[in-house]
C-alpha cells in the first residue's frame, strides 16, 4: 500500500489465487470504506521490469532486469519453504545459522532450499527497500496512456526508458492505462523533464499520462519474490 499525492490518494497491490478471490476482497474493501472512496480503478499485473538503483552509487551504464510476474506457475511448497520465505521477507540479511534455528532445520537444508527457490524463480534476487526522501529523492509513479498499440514502438520505448538511470520500474498491466513507470528523481521538474523527453521521443505512441508523488510506501519486504 502506498500513499500518494496526485491523481490517486492511495495505490495498492494485492495477490489473489483467482479472479473470484480478488473480486471478493475488492468488494469487502469497498464496502468497509465506502464513505472514503470517491473513485477506484483496478488493473491486473502482466509483467514488471525492476531495474537496479545504480545511480545512487556510481555512473555505470549497465542496465538489466529480471522479469517479475508473467505466466502463472504452480509450485508446491512445504512448511520449511514457507517458513524460509516468511522470514526472508522481513529480514533478507539474516544469517544461515539464524535462519536454520528459526525454521528448526539445519544450515545445509536452508541453503539447499533457498537455492531451489532461486532456481524456480520464486526468489528472484535480494534487494534493499529504500526510503527515498532520506537520500534527497522523490518517488513518482506515471500512468501512461497510448494513442495506439504498436509492438515495434513499445519495444523501442521500453529499450529507451530502461536506459534512463532514474527509471526504477517498467510495469505492464491490464488496466485503463497502458503502462506504469516508477521514477526516482531529485524533484518534480526533473520528473517532468524525463516524461516530456519520453513524449517527444515517442509522439506516435504516448497520448498522455497521469502521475502521483509517493509520499509513503508501506512496504515490509526485504527482497523481491
Amino acid at each position: 500500500v502506498g500513499i500518494g499525492d496526485g491523481v490517486w490518494d492511495v495505490h495498492g497491490t494485492m495477490f489473489a489465487k483467482n479472479v473470484n478471490e480478488f473480486y471478493n476482497i475488492k468488494n469487502k474493501l469497498l464496502s468497509k470504506y465506502k464513505k472514503l472512496i470517491i473513485k477506484a480503478e483496478y488493473g491486473m499485473l502482466v509483467k514488471a521490469y525492476p531495474y537496479p538503483r545504480r545511480f545512487l552509487v556510481d555512473k555505470a551504464k549497465e542496465r538489466f532486469h529480471k522479469t517479475f510476474a508473467g505466466d502463472v506457475e504452480y509450485h508446491e511448497l512445504d512448511q520449511i519453504d514457507k517458513d524460509i520465505l516468511n522470514i526472508l521477507l522481513r529480514d533478507a540479511r539474516i544469517s544461515l545459522s539464524q535462519l536454520a534455528h528459526k525454521t528448526k532445520s539445519t544450515i545445509d537444508i536452508v541453503r539447499s532450499r533457498m537455492k531451489k527457490l532461486e532456481e524456480k524463480g520464486i526468489i528472484i534476487y535480494y534487494k534493499v527497500m529504500i526510503n527515498w526522501p532520506k537520500l534527497g529523492y522523490e518517488y513518482f509513479k506515471a500512468f501512461v496512456y497510448f494513442k495506439k498499440f504498436s509492438e515495434k514502438h513499445m519495444k523501442a520505448f521500453v529499450e529507451y526508458a530502461s536506459q534512463n538511470p532514474n527509471v526504477v520500474y517498467i510495469i505492464f498491466q491490464l488496466s485503463t492505462w497502458d503502462l506504469e513507470l516508477e521514477i526516482a528523481v531529485k524533484n518534480y521538474p526533473e520528473f517532468n523533464a524525463i516524461m516530456n523527453d519520453f513524449r517527444a521521443k515517442f509522439p506516435e505512441l504516448i497520448k498522455s499520462y497521469e502521475s502521483i508523488l509517493m509520499i509513503e510506501d508501506c512496504f515490509h519486504s526485504g527482497m523481491l519474490v
